[in-house]
């Protein structure tokens, strides 16, 4: 057995896998498959806690043995980890396109609310792609994408807003931490540039402002 302790230090070690995978004594009927690049959303660890939590071992024709009691969740893992799931629960559960500086603007314009502060971002991606939608064959629909960010609990939140003639629909948007990270960096410097402060500083002054209107 390699060094790691649990199957998720072996999935976020890095090491490319093509073998099957064994839960509980029973071999799962998929090919597991997992790239360098490959990892789970913030919804996937959380989904898939039990089976990760789990020890393992490298067998010597080199399958993968999980000794998690969770068949089913394993077999779910395995097949949604191949592609036999809806493109769009397979993007709420793992990303291959992790969002980078090069890919995201944050508009100027930072509004603060009672639950955090927001901040429209610009999407230089293919947020069909991204997202799992179909939205480019159609001119009438287009995607907002957001940031809620709380300075006071360190809190950030995604959505993307599917804008449709026929009406607006709202949905979270599974973040990496490496994602709110880059963005509430980002987010940082247009405060700061915009306001000549931090987004606490901007927080608190806004606090200040509610509390002398009242």
């Amino acid at each position: 057995m390699e060094n790691y302790q649990t199957f998720h230090d072996l999935l976020s070690s890095g090491k490319e896998m093509d073998c099957d995978l064994i839960i509980g004594g029973t071999e799962i009927p998929a090919t597991f498959v997992w790239g360098e690049g490959d990892a789970l959303t913030a919804h996937g660890t959380d989904f898939y806690e039990a089976l990760l939590k789990s020890p393992y071992e490298l067998l010597e024709n080199g399958n993968v043995e999980v000794f998690c009691d969770d068949y089913e969740l394993g077999e779910h893992f395995t097949l949604a980890a191949a592609g036999a799931i809806s493109l769009s629960e397979h993007n709420k559960l793992f990303t291959r396109m992790e969002l980078t500086r090069a890919d995201i603007r944050i508009d100027r314009e930072l509004i603060v609310y009672d639950d955090g502060i927001s901040a429209y971002i610009e999407t230089w991606f293919d947020v069909d792609e991204k997202f799992g939608i179909e939205t480019a064959d159609d001119n009438d629909v287009w995607v907002n994408f957001y940031a809620l960010y709380h300075p006071e609990n360190d809190c950030i939140r995604f959505t993307y807003i599917i804008v449709a003639p026929t009406g607006n629909i709202e949905y979270e948007y599974h973040h990496t931490p490496d994602e709110a990270t880059l963005v509430k960096s980002m987010m940082e410097e247009v405060c700061q540039k915009e306001s000549n402060c931090d987004l606490r500083g901007l927080w608190l002054e806004d606090c200040k402002d509610v509390e002398e209107d009242a």
